[in-house]
């Protein structure tokens, strides 16, 4: 499997199909790991590997094309909010939640952990 360059977070590159990364767009269902081990290994032992992962819950999956200005993607997305569930895979607990821009989700793939902690402190959505 290809993964996206440049993100701390293992990013498939399945997700530019979605359109997810060029146009921000996240939906309900998406699932990002911290480790590429979770998409390439056998999940019995890639399930062991795995810290983290972000599960979307908001907005819902689209169905059909929708129109985009391409131009305006990252200032109009910046008013769309995708809402988040951290799962912390090493203490089996899932919960923490945030509401984010649209680009606030893709930036919290690029800065890994550093990122994660921004989310922490944020109150549940």
């Amino acid at each position: 499997m290809e993964f996206f360059p440049g993100f701390r977070w293992a990013v498939p590159t399945a997700f530019a199909e979605a359109e997810a990364v060029s146009l921000c767009r996240f939906e309900d269902g998406d699932v990002i790991y911290d480790t590429r081990a979770a998409y390439d290994d056998e999940w019995g032992t890639a399930s062991q590997q795995i810290e983290y992962s972000i599960q979307v819950l908001y907005p819902p999956r689209e169905t059909g094309g929708r129109e985009v200005d391409k131009k305006g993607v990252f200032k109009n997305s910046w008013r769309s909010e995708v809402k988040l569930t951290l799962r912390t895979h090493s203490e089996g607990t899932t919960g923490l939640s945030a509401s984010v821009p649209e680009p606030g989700a893709l930036a919290l793939l690029g800065v890994g952990l550093a990122g994660l902690a921004a989310l922490r402190k944020r109150k549940p959505a």
